[in-house]
């Protein structure tokens, strides 16, 4: 897991960079064929919200009016309760 952290804290260093104030779209990293080894078993609801608080934790690099969208694929949309991810990141 500690790798994965440091993967995501890096691609949003690294968009940041690339994209300022651009709106930029991702998957969930690690829900598809780049599950996190040896953590087969975590939601990916889980890995939304480690995606979220990454981004949250390094957000005041980002300048309006970049947006940041997650994009989750139909077959996983039912496995993630969107309501718990508005409430914990209003203001995200």
């Amino acid at each position: 897991m500690p790798q994965y952290l440091e993967f995501l804290v890096r691609f949003w260093d690294g968009v940041n960079k690339m994209y300022t104030q651009r709106n930029v779209a991702a998957p969930i990293f690690g829900s598809g064929i780049t599950r996190i080894k040896g953590h087969k078993t975590i939601s990916h609801e889980d890995l939304l919200k480690i995606m979220l608080w990454t981004f949250r934790i390094i957000e005041t690099r980002f300048k309006y009016p970049a947006k940041l969208s997650i994009v989750i694929h139909t077959d996983k949309i039912d496995q993630i309760n969107l309501l718990d991810m508005k409430l914990l990141n209003d203001g995200v």
